[in-house]
């Protein structure tokens, strides 16, 4: 009867940490065995002396243990992975390498490539650093700056809006949206729910620092605004327009032309907020 089992399959270099999926494990076996991955049979026995396999990571550290079996059941000794599955994107000003792939060893050089990477229920996550740059969040993301003396969107010769939300379920915090007096508003949104603004400056701006339309009733389906300084705006620190209703709680709103402005039948909770020194 043969006991001989197979030899300890290979597998090749592995990257972690990871953003992608599915992710593709490869290596080589025995002629005449199988793949067996975490004691499951993904490759039956074959001829090749290849292998390869698109592997489904959950998120965060995967164990990975990887035998060879032949017909007759002999297994092999195991070879052994870990890989960490990320899917939140990171980006870096700071990264001068040229390599980037939205992960933290290689993080994307600017919010808008991190933008269009990430998938829908997941995090931007914004290193230190200024980024000349107009932003559009058009999925239900988490929009993360590292702090908000430190994290700057720059608003630098850019006109309109210089962050829009065209999704519901956004969170922005820990940014200074600083529009240069170049960009008519900060933050706009319009008919989106569920909207976090929380822990950001937003400054100098031409029309308003924060600016939206038809929120709904009430949070979490409505607009929360929160714990942010709203300053040098020339004429509005927060506008809110059409049918609906929003919180603004805690905020610091001074240095503009009107600290809040609502109308069309807006409704808003207004409470704890320092509203001084707005000239209107």
């Amino acid at each position: 009867m043969d006991t001989i089992a197979p030899e300890t399959p290979t597998l090749n270099a592995v990257t972690s940490t990871t953003n992608i999926l599915p992710q593709i494990l490869s290596g080589t076996k025995d002629t005449n065995s199988s793949i067996l991955i975490n004691d499951a049979e993904i490759i039956s026995v074959n001829s090749s002396v290849n292998w390869s396999y698109s592997y489904n990571l959950t998120e965060g550290n995967n164990n990975i243990s990887i035998t060879s079996r032949d017909a007759v059941g002999n297994e092999s000794f195991t070879i052994s992975a870990t890989i960490e599955y990320d899917p939140n994107i990171y980006v870096d000003a700071g990264n001068t390498t040229g390599i980037e792939d939205g992960t933290k060893t290689h993080p994307f050089d600017t919010v808008t490539e991190g933008l269009i990477a990430v998938s829908s229920g997941k995090s931007v996550i914004v290193a230190a650093g200024t980024y000349n740059e107009q932003l559009l969040v058009n999925k239900s993301i988490i929009l993360q700056g590292a702090e908000k003396e430190s994290t700057i969107i720059s608003g630098l010769e850019y006109t309109g809006n210089l962050i829009t939300i065209e999704a519901d379920g956004v969170k922005i915090s820990g940014f200074k949206i600083d529009g240069i007096s170049d960009t008519d508003v900060g933050i706009y949104s319009d008919s989106s729910t569920s909207i976090e603004i929380s822990e950001n400056i937003i400054q100098s701006h031409q029309d308003s620092g924060i600016l939206y339309h038809s929120a709904s009733n009430d949070y979490p389906s409505g607009v929360y605004v929160y714990n942010n300084d709203i300053c040098f705006n020339s004429k509005n620190g927060i506008k809110v327009t059409g049918e609906g209703s929003g919180i603004i709680e805690s905020n610091t709103i001074n240095k503009n032309t009107n600290g809040i402005r609502a109308y069309n039948n807006a409704s808003l909770e207004i409470k704890h907020n320092n509203i001084t020194d707005n000239t209107s």
